[in-house]
């Protein structure tokens, strides 16, 4: 991506918009797939069955650790569903009844378009960058091996190739700032598209997602982010941070020279 690049998108609950720079190019959305897994998850299964194999505490430790939650008696799981550990059990629970894994990646494409505004959304898909993420995978990898060395994953896990390689998949989806914004106003009113008024998730779920974007969601900066800035975001290695301020809007900024540190020092 040209580095120079750079874009602010805002989008109200009741649908006005405003965007300055590079609002239109899109850009993979890598870790900010996140918080949409989980939600997906959530809409399967529901907060109990997801909650036994993911956990709701910050992790203390860096997004790709080696390192699980313990329980009494119980497998140990992942903090959270913002780290890479996280993310690749809440994938598990993403379609996982159906068995063609690019079924279940236009169903998350799908979604996407009805978060960030209809079926025109210019919600995408880059191959090249899944290729490039499923090659240089070996952390992931080993992530996802201690999971299932603890027993970790839940009923509904398939298999390590297919839950590693829809991750990827997901990491994968282009956007735009402005979609992006939209997505996050989507959130901010309760599930319900602001555009077309197409309810993608419940306000329960959104209740669900969003205190653990604000506690998790910037990785080892969340601390610092919850006390400066106070609002639920997630950030990816795209360059991009959304941020949804609940009945009020989302925001979406993206920079691909600063990545996610920008909006942090």
């Amino acid at each position: 991506m040209n580095p120079e690049q750079f874009a602010i998108s805002f989008c109200s609950i009741d649908g006005q918009r405003f965007n300055i720079g590079n609002s239109d190019t899109p850009f993979c959305i890598q870790s900010c797939c996140k918080p949409i897994n989980y939600l997906i998850g959530l809409n399967e299964f529901g907060p109990e069955y997801v909650h036994d194999a993911i956990g709701k505490e910050p992790s203390g430790v860096k997004f790709n650790q080696m390192v699980l939650k313990d329980r009494d008696q119980k497998p140990s799981i992942p903090h959270n569903p913002m780290i890479n550990a996280g993310a690749i059990m809440a994938v598990s629970m993403v379609y996982p009844k159906i068995e063609s894994r690019k079924e279940r990646l236009e169903k998350v494409l799908n979604i996407w378009k009805r978060l960030s505004g209809g079926n025109t959304a210019p919600i995408g898909y880059d191959e090249e960058t899944y290729v490039s993420e499923s090659e240089s995978a070996d952390r992931n990898w080993c992530l996802a091996y201690m999971m299932k060395e603890s027993h970790s994953f839940p009923e509904c896990f398939t298999s390590l190739k297919e839950t590693l390689e829809l991750y990827f998949q997901t990491c994968s989806l282009t956007s735009t700032c402005d979609a992006m914004g939209i997505m996050s106003a989507t959130l901010a009113n309760g599930g319900f598209c602001p555009l077309t008024g197409d309810q993608v998730f419940t306000p329960e779920q959104v209740r669900s997602v969003l205190p653990l974007m604000l506690t998790c969601g910037m990785y080892d900066y969340s601390g610092q982010w919850a006390y400066d800035v106070g609002i639920p975001a997630k950030s990816g290695v795209g360059g991009c941070v959304y941020m949804v301020i609940l009945n009020v809007g989302g925001i979406s900024i993206w920079s691909p020279r600063y990545h996610n540190f920008l909006f942090i020092q």
